[in-house]
């Protein structure tokens, strides 16, 4: 085993991770870190240990295709509009998860989110744990679930994944629905949010 450790860097505005790759081992005629740290000045350390290693001598000409074009996972033949509300400030509109109409904030520079409580509501299966920073350097446990469908309007969206947060990490609301939406629509937000359809090769 060698005991040499490669460091990598990422800094950004508000934190700084050092992932180090440690306690090289051989695989056959491969030098393979057997343990990975992650370690942030903001969400704290990770660590996973490597416990196999499989390597195929003979791989078919296939895995080195370009990938095939990605099936879209939403539909929305026509115009539709979602009345927003203002009434805490902030944009919040109905969102349909899984059949199950909850309130969401609209946040253009969010991600799919849904709380734990809203979770279990309407019976999502939640899996894994980890840790997010927010903007103002604060941390949360977090964890992840996946829905079947998530529909805003008229507008359809499958198979959508989400980080599940504490209720109290959000405003009174359900949820967040943002970058999810605004990658396969091209919305107009007013009074009300207007959305359609966008190509996802656009």
């Amino acid at each position: 085993m060698n005991s040499t450790a490669h460091n990598a860097q990422v800094t950004g505005a508000t934190d700084r991770v050092t992932i180090s790759f440690e306690d090289y081992r051989r695989f056959g005629k491969l030098s393979l870190p057997d343990r990975i740290v992650s370690r942030s000045e903001q969400n704290g350390t990770w660590s996973v240990r490597v416990r196999s290693i499989e390597t195929r001598a003979n791989l078919p000409a296939a895995v080195f295709s370009p990938p095939a074009r990605p099936t879209a996972d939403f539909r929305l033949a026509h115009l539709t509009r979602v009345p927003i509300s203002m009434d805490t400030r902030s944009p919040v509109l109905d969102v349909r998860i899984n059949g199950a109409t909850l309130h969401f904030l609209f946040d253009t520079g969010g991600q799919n989110v849904i709380t734990f409580e809203a979770a279990k509501r309407i019976g999502l299966k939640v899996v894994g744990r980890g840790i997010v920073g927010g903007g103002g350097g604060g941390t949360a446990s977090i964890a992840f679930a996946q829905v079947r469908t998530m529909q805003i309007g008229d507008a359809l969206l499958f198979n959508q994944p989400f980080i599940v947060l504490p209720a109290d990490s959000l405003p009174p609301v359900d949820g967040i629905v943002g970058y999810e939406l605004l990658a396969r629509l091209k919305p107009y937000a007013d009074t009300n949010l207007l959305a359609w359809p966008k190509p996802v090769s656009a």
